[in-house]
């Protein structure tokens, strides 16, 4: 993490996000504090009103009433402690 601060990493994103997906990455990824999204006068609030956050209802989503995009399986626990039991083996 501190090379990553300290010297200049370039990184390029997939070309298959779109505009808007790789404007918010590259500015919550910018090294300099001062320019990068969050940051900047508006804090979080600059955060929020990105684009891409566009239609999200942040009320909402602090009250708890926003229904997740994918629900986990009725039987996902199960599975997950079956996989760790698993990995375990391969330590």
């Amino acid at each position: 993490m501190q090379l990553a601060v300290t010297q200049r990493q370039s990184f390029e994103l997939a070309s298959t996000l779109s505009d808007v997906e790789q404007d918010l990455i590259s500015r919550l990824l910018e090294r300099k504090p001062g320019r990068r999204l969050g940051m900047l006068s508006g804090r979080g609030a600059d955060i929020k009103r990105h684009k891409w956050f566009e239609g999200m209802d942040w009320e909402a989503l602090s009250n708890r009433r926003v229904e997740p995009g994918r629900k986990p399986r009725e039987d996902s626990a199960k599975r997950l402690k079956e996989l760790m039991v698993r990995l375990r083996c391969f330590c």
